[in-house]
């Protein structure tokens, strides 16, 4: 049977759990295929950020193995990089489903909105609720983290 004790391991873990659900939840994909490669990418990291921060809320509650005090922003760091890195390495290995693969084609060629040449090109709704939840996640993470740090440390 296989053990995932540590933090490091758990927030890898994330990181591959969000990239397959990514790609591989029903609609959930296909919204996520619409959106610019810059606001996927965004959106992604304020996920992982998200996950991150709560693996810190968990070391002050006494769940994760992360200590609840401003000396773990090292950590911290370091969980998020390997949060990235399970992420990104599962993306890259994982085959896209076809029906995306079109989405991201028809985008990339269809419609000149779509496109990363750093027009003012306004955002679209689905692509607005992305930079939200991430603006959302980040600043509630930080939040988070900062107020937990002081009062806990």
């Amino acid at each position: 049977m296989i053990s995932i004790s540590s933090s490091q391991e758990l927030v890898m873990f994330a990181g591959v759990l969000l990239s397959l659900l990514i790609k591989y939840v029903p609609n959930f994909n296909f919204w996520y295929a619409e959106l610019r490669v810059t606001v996927r990418q965004t959106f992604m990291l304020s996920l992982l950020v998200g996950v991150v921060a709560l693996f810190f809320v968990g070391g002050c509650l006494g769940i994760t193995g992360v200590e609840c005090n401003v000396a773990s922003v090292k950590e911290l760091a370091l969980l998020l990089i390997m949060a990235i890195v399970g992420n990104q390495a599962t993306h890259a290995i994982t085959p896209e489903l076809a029906r995306v693969k079109e989405v991201k084609t028809f985008y990339k060629r269809g419609d000149p909105l779509w496109s990363d040449t750093g027009g003012n090109f306004p955002l679209t709704g689905g692509e607005e609720v992305a930079l939200i939840a991430s603006g959302i996640v980040i600043g509630l993470s930080a939040v988070a983290v900062a107020l937990l740090s002081i009062f806990a440390g």
